[in-house]
């Protein structure tokens, strides 16, 4: 089902004016004098949000927020117009309470009378409140604790632990585990309504199941299939005829009516040589609205449109490249092969899980402007709202979307747990069945992994079932997607990288040389690059404030993510490269020079991330994509993030960005081979140039110097031997060694 994004008669309204308090586990609705108001205007929250607003929440002291039931409570307003120009109750409208999403056990009650329960963050509810509710109605929403919850019952143990959260027990529940996580981010759990709760009113036509399919050949024929049900209102009314539009083409759909009083709407629209949506890097992401315009007759005579508003669809095709070994992993859009390159995405407020949308686009548009054409949900945060998406196929960012199913043994064979995962998958299709961004649907992150690292025997997995009905569940609504049964996954173990997708960090934490990242013949990760990645100087400011600014700071060592169980954190990485890359000791830099340590740190992961995209952005690589480990931070720090808590880039993000620009040079040090530039074009016109190539001793002597005419063809890249262009041998990697180097 194709939700669609508005139609005539339909109005909604957000419900505002919450207030919160929280109660021991168990405890009653709290009295009046506990609660608190919510900002008026707060749509969608939770309660580390409201904690931090109202000043009593601190990454240094966040409390047990699952340890508590939280309560949240709002008045239901008018809704707009449709308020003023019906009677709440009479037979011309339907009302219908929609939720977003509520974070995790709860329980709603409406003016005293409970309406609904729910057990799944991800879940979303609509409940018909025709006759019931009226302005000024109640709204009551209790969401119980967690802690309490996990230990009420035994359950049967997991087939293996992780070290990332405390509670195994929840993999019995559909909840995010950010949050949740030890070491990893700061302790506030998803908790409270994340997601808005909103009033619809209908009042000309009801939209009971919409499918609208898009699909594209690869000569560029473009169709649109679209079938609707739907039932006039009032009654009396009747459904005439119907037209599809995608952009400036029209098509008239077919009309029957149904026994049961509702009608069908069905039809098809093909458009020879359509504009295609491309990743931004490769093309212009062009986009067609859609839409399907009902005639309606009411019982005197007359007639009037109803628009059943689709937003908008994108054309292109995908497919994934094995390579001639089967092993390989490269996406081909619209036929040209694409070098993934982005981020793994965290919320720009992780704390209360939703953002502007302004915000978002912002956010975006700063990693379009540096490149990146692909962004990761990672199934350890939380399905991103229609905003999200529908920035990303404006700006031709590529979304790969992994299930929330992460490192857990999550409990997919019981009934209720699989039900929930099943209506998950739904909905998601349903949201992004015309997102053109929408490219890879990823069934986990880290379940085969964590499962084969502990020697479950593969055929055991969990997840094994899911994996198997991953792929037919998302191609009822979208087969145009690419499906991978978990990250990391491929190869002779799941977490290979010479196979599949993987998650690379040989050269991250596992402090192999910059070389491993060619040894280890990776074939698309889908993480990699992990540093303690220092902002600028404003940001270290703004978290120590006008205290002590030294990085052994307990504040500054507090931000630095870690692995849980293990001796050593991200900064020990950082300085592990700063020494092989400059030369220095980190720990007698940070005795002397505060500020020469931390500049040298955001040159080190600046240049580490640079070198090693650079080398696996070569056509002669074996790898088709790199999604750094993460975005942004949560907090101010040193963090993961090419992003710091502020939304400022770090000299991270100047660097990954750097080798990842649809229009870049970039050299790699081929040893005895020589020094070759790679002049990279992936955008739709040939490009055409000088490249002067000068060789300097102490860094201001010309040695040598020559240019060469370069010509770059669309989609591709041109390789330029540096001694072809010099006209000479000059030794520039300095690899033969015939006495001392002659230039720098």
């Amino acid at each position: 089902m194709a939700t669609p994004r508005s139609v005539t008669g339909l109005h909604r309204c957000d419900v505002t004016g919450w207030e919160w308090a929280s109660t021991p586990a168990g405890d009653p609705e709290p009295a009046a004098p506990r609660w608190q108001p919510c900002p008026p205007d707060v749509a969608a929250t939770t309660v580390a949000a409201q904690r931090r607003d109202a000043g009593c929440w601190s990454p240094d002291r966040p409390g047990d927020i699952d340890a508590e039931d939280h309560w949240f409570a709002a008045t239901i307003g008018p809704i707009g117009a449709a308020a003023a120009t019906s009677a709440p109750n009479s037979a011309t409208t339907t009302r219908t309470l929609h939720f977003g999403g509520l974070a995790t056990i709860a329980d709603v009650w409406l003016d005293g009378e409970l309406i609904l329960q729910s057990t799944s963050m991800f879940a979303t509810h609509d409940v018909d409140v025709t006759g019931r509710l009226h302005d000024g109605s109640r709204l009551l929403v209790r969401c119980s604790s967690l802690t309490a919850w996990l230990s009420s019952t035994r359950r049967p143990r997991p087939r293996w632990k992780t070290r990332l959260v405390e509670n195994q027990n929840l993999r019995w529940l559909r909840t995010a585990l950010f949050g949740r996580l030890a070491s990893w981010g700061p302790a506030a759990p998803a908790v409270g309504p994340w997601r808005p709760v909103s009033v619809e009113q209908r009042a000309t036509i009801d939209v009971l199941h919409s499918d609208v399919r898009v699909t594209c050949s690869e000569d560029g024929i473009g169709t649109v299939i679209a079938e609707l049900a739907a039932r006039a209102l009032p009654e009396g009314t009747t459904i005439d005829g119907a037209t599809l539009s995608v952009g400036s083409h029209t098509a008239v759909l077919d009309v029957a009516s149904t026994p049961v009083g509702t009608v069908t709407i069905i039809g098809a629209l093909t458009i020879i040589g359509v504009d295609r949506w491309w990743p931004h890097t490769h093309g212009n992401p062009t986009l067609h609205q859609v839409g399907i315009t009902v005639q309606l007759r009411a019982m005197d005579g007359t007639v009037s449109d109803a628009v059943v508003d689709f937003g908008h669809c994108g054309f292109r095709t995908i497919t994934v490249d094995r390579g001639h070994d089967g092993e390989g992993f490269t996406l081909i859009v619209n036929g040209v092969p694409v070098f993934c390159r982005g981020a793994v995405w965290m919320p720009p407020d992780p704390i209360a899980l939703s953002a502007p949308e302004t915000d978002i686009r912002g956010r975006l548009r700063l990693l379009a402007a540096g490149g990146m054409n692909m962004l990761r949900l990672s199934g350890v945060t939380v399905y991103e709202a229609d905003g999200f998406h529908r920035a990303c196929d404006e700006l031709g960012i590529m979304v790969w979307q992994d299930l929330m199913l992460a490192n857990l043994d999550v409990a997919v064979d019981d009934p209720v747990i699989s039900a929930q995962i099943d209506a998950e998958i739904d909905g998601l299709m349903d949201r992004l069945q015309l997102s053109p961004s929408l490219t890879v649907v990823c069934g986990s992150s880290e379940l085969d992994q964590q499962a084969t690292m502990v020697g479950i025997d593969p055929e055991m997995l969990a997840g094994s079932t899911l994996h198997t009905d991953l792929a037919a569940r998302v191609a009822r609504q979208r087969p145009d997607v690419t499906v991978v049964a978990s990250s990391p996954t491929g190869g002779h173990l799941p977490f290979s990288v010479d196979a599949g997708v993987g998650h690379y960090y040989g050269v991250g934490a596992y402090l192999r040389p910059l070389t491993d990242a060619r040894h280890a013949g990776v074939r698309f990760a889908s993480e990699c690059l992990a540093f303690a990645n220092v902002p600028d100087p404003a940001g270290v400011r703004r978290l120590m404030g006008s205290g002590p600014s030294g990085p052994t700071e307990p504040r500054w060592k507090a931000r630095i993510p870690r692995d849980a169980g293990t001796g050593w954190d991200f900064e020990d990485v950082t300085n592990h490269y700063m020494a092989a890359l400059f030369g220095v000791d980190p720990v007698a830099v940070r005795y002397a020079d505060v500020d020469r340590y931390l500049a040298l740190g955001r040159a080190t992961s600046a240049e580490v991330m640079s070198r090693t995209i650079s080398e696996w952005r070569r056509p002669t690589s074996p790898c088709a994509g790199a999604l750094v480990w993460y975005l942004n931070d949560a907090l101010d720090g040193a963090g993961w993030g090419l992003i710091d808590g502020g939304g400022h880039p770090k000299a991270a993000f100047y660097g990954a960005t750097r080798a990842m620009r649809s229009v870049a040079l970039v050299m790699s040090d081929e040893g005895v081979n020589g020094l070759d530039s790679w002049a990279h074009n992936d955008g739709p016109l040939p490009i055409s140039g000088v490249l002067e190539l000068t060789l300097f001793r102490a860094g201001r002597t010309v040695v040598a110097s020559a240019s060469t005419p370069l010509e770059v063809p669309a989609h591709s890249s041109v390789r330029i031997r540096t001694d072809a262009v010099i006209g000479r041998f000059t030794d520039p990697t300095y690899t033969y060694r015939f006495g001392p180097p002659t230039h720098d």
